[in-house]
Formats: C-alpha cells, structure tokens, sequence
C-alpha cells in the first residue's frame, strides 16, 4: 500500500502548485523561486528514458535546492510512450512494443509505444520510477494511462479471456458465426494472432470490433459508443499498474503520492485508486472555446463549465480533481491569447476551481520558452502566494 494516509496525500496537492516541464537548470530554479510553490508537479515526467545528458541522477543538485526551499519535485511517467533510450537499454525487450493489425510495430511522430497489457513491461516503467523516488521525487503522475494499446499478443490473450465471460454457454455454431474462421479458436482458447484477425470478412470483423471497441478510443467505447473490451482492458492495466507499483513503493517504505491524467469513466472503476486527478478545463471538446476565442464569454459559460466538473469531480469522489491548463492543448493555443485575455481566463479558472472546492496548477510558459504576457506572470506570481498562504487544498465535497 502507499505509505501516505489519505488525509496525508491530500494535503500534498495543497497551496501552490506550479509546472515547469523537465526541471534542469539554474535559470528555472530562479523561476521557481520567484514563485515559490509548494509542489513543482510533474516535473521529471518521463517521455520515454532521456538521454544520456538528462539523466535524472545528474540532476541532484536540482532536487536538492528545491528541497532545501521547501519546495516538493514532482515525477513521473507516459505509460505508453517509448524512446530509442528505451530500446538501447539491455533490460527492456521489443515484444512489448505495441503493434497494429498486421503485426507491424507502431510509430508516431518519433516515438515506439509499449502495451501496458505486458506485465513485464509495468514492471520496467515501475523500476523507473521507484528510481526517481529514490532521488527525492514525492509525487509521480502518471500519463497516456490507456496507452496505444492495438493487437500485442498480451491484449489478444485478455481479450480472449474477456469475450468467453461476456458470451457464456454458446456452442460452437454460434462462434463460427459471430467471429467466423476465429470462432472456433477463441471458444477454444486458442492464441490468436494478428492475421487472424485482418483475414476475418467484412461482417465477422464489424462483430469483432463490435466487442473490441474502436482502436484508440479514450473512452473504450465501440462504433455504436458502448463499451467494449477495451473499456474493461483499460481499467485492468492502469488497476494493475498502481497497484503493482504501491507493492514495489512499500517493499523499500518510499513515501510518494500518485496522480493520473483526464476524465474517464473507466478510471472511476479502478480498485487501486490514485491519490488525484489532473484535468484540463473544459475545452473544444464540449465547444468551448476559450483557448482560441479572444471574444469567448467567459460568464456566459460559467456555469456550464462548473457543471461539467462538478459531475466528473463526483464520479470520481473521494479522488480530488486538479485543474490545469494542459499542453500542448489547449496551452500552446491560449498562449497566443492577448495578455489581458490569458489574465483573464487564469482568474476565471481560479475563481471556479476556488467555488469547486479543489486546486488549479500555474505555468508560465511552453515547452519552447514562449513566455505568458507579463501583466499574467505577475497576477500567476501573486496568486501562487496567495495560495501558499491560505493553503488552498483540494476536497472531496462540492459546493453548490
């Protein structure tokens, strides 16, 4: 179990809560201290390993000047995205490599993703970070928790397992039917491959995906938006993740809270629950425009908006939600707002964080150094003070 009481795990998302992306030099250890919160949240988020030269254990210094501040370096990890780091690294093994229908390892924008599916695989991403733990992170946030899961031999097998439970007592004739050439082999618990699966006709592989659900899918929803296998892997894997990584925290008693991104129903149904949730605010997603519109109506919309995280914030209950304007969406696009209109919008997102009963995160710029305008920072710099000073928390109640 994790070492931190419920109450203690709180209080660790308490006060000011201030991101700087990947935390390695002096210049930001100033930034910091100008703010001076009380958690750097997800700093040392792991993309995949990093490269020699960022290497965390060459970063000491930087853990220790913020501890001595009083200021708690948070870590992490992508359960899904994988480097060339990864795959140099003697212990890691490429069949856990996610691979599409023909059997073809996927690629993206540069990066290789891993199936959390793989238990050996969670167990590598658990070494990771039980390493950063050791070098004095005390908060881990874990990301792309539903991963790009397609058809590794692992998720087969889970399938498999998932769709005899779902369809009890059918004979055979009724398999071949469904699934067709494939039928036979999952009644019989046969391992399926990839070929299996493509080679199936138009109408068994519309039943397949039927069940499966739709590849890529956050939600693990099918075609038809209900749920499907991927639903239920979904909330296995991340279940299974935690906690197989509280057991490895507990084995050396490292005290460490763990924190997961988005809103998810599936995320609602995991036993091992995180200690918080971080979300964007309600954006393009429910049109919403805010991040683009210098003209949105910020009041207009209000009450919309706290209406929709109030009623993820209960799903989820007792787990705090945590709001932060997220990169590289919608941040890199409000960032191009006007400097009044980014104060703006912080105020008010502050403001329904504050009427919600929970914490909101402050940044200053992108991942490329393009800074928010300066009337923002200043307001950010205040606001981070004033919730340092009140110590500002984040509840499991709502308030109307």
């Amino acid at each position: 179990m994790n070492s931190y009481s419920f109450s203690e795990s709180n209080s660790h998302y308490c006060g000011c809560l201030f991101f700087i992306d990947d935390i390695n030099s002096e210049n930001e250890l100033k930034l910091v201290d100008e703010y001076s919160p009380n958690l750097l949240v997800r700093s040392w988020y792991r993309w995949g390993e990093p490269s020699i030269r960022k290497k965390y254990n060459l970063r000491l210094n930087i853990g220790s000047k913020l501890k001595k501040n009083g200021i708690k370096l948070g870590g992490g990890t992508s359960l899904s995205v994988v480097s060339e780091e990864d795959i140099k690294d003697i212990s890691f093994n490429k069949e856990w490599l996610s691979v599409d229908i023909n059997n073809e390892i996927i690629k993206k924008s540069g990066h290789y993703f891993g199936s959390l599916s793989s238990p050996q695989f969670r167990k590598y991403l658990v070494k990771k970070l039980i390493e950063q733990v050791r070098l004095g992170v005390s908060e881990l946030h874990l990301g792309e928790t539903n991963g790009e899961i397609h058809f590794d031999k692992w998720t087969i097998r889970e399938f498999n397992k998932w769709v005899l439970d779902k369809y009890p007592n059918k004979d055979s004739f009724w398999w071949k039917e469904r699934y067709g050439t494939i039928g036979v082999k999952l009644l019989n618990q046969e391992l399926l491959n990839q070929s299996d699966i493509s080679n199936l006709s138009d109408k068994n592989k519309e039943n397949f995906f039927e069940d499966w659900g739709r590849v890529g899918d956050w939600k693990g929803l099918n075609e038809k938006g209900n749920r499907a296998f991927l639903y239920n892997l979904y909330t296995s894997n991340l279940d299974s993740f935690i906690g197989e990584l509280r057991e490895e925290l507990s084995k050396e008693n490292l005290k460490v809270v763990i924190d997961v991104w988005g809103f998810a129903d599936w995320i609602t149904e995991i036993k091992n629950k995180p200690d918080a949730i971080f979300t964007s605010p309600p954006d393009l997603k429910w049109s919403l425009n805010w991040e683009e519109d210098a003209d949105f109506n910020l009041l207009k919309h209000k009450n919309r908006i706290k209406s929709i995280l109030q009623n993820e914030i209960r799903k989820n209950s007792p787990t705090p939600v945590i709001i932060m304007i997220d990169h590289p969406k919608p941040f890199y696009q409000f960032i191009k707002l006007p400097d009044k209109r980014q104060k703006e919008i912080f105020q008010y997102f502050s403001q329904i964080s504050n009427e919600i009963n929970t914490n909101f995160v402050i940044r200053s710029y992108t991942n490329e150094l393009s800074y928010l305008g300066k009337t923002t920072q200043d307001w950010l710099k205040k606001e981070c003070l004033y919730r340092k000073a009140t110590n500002i928390c984040p509840s499991n109640s709502i308030i109307k």
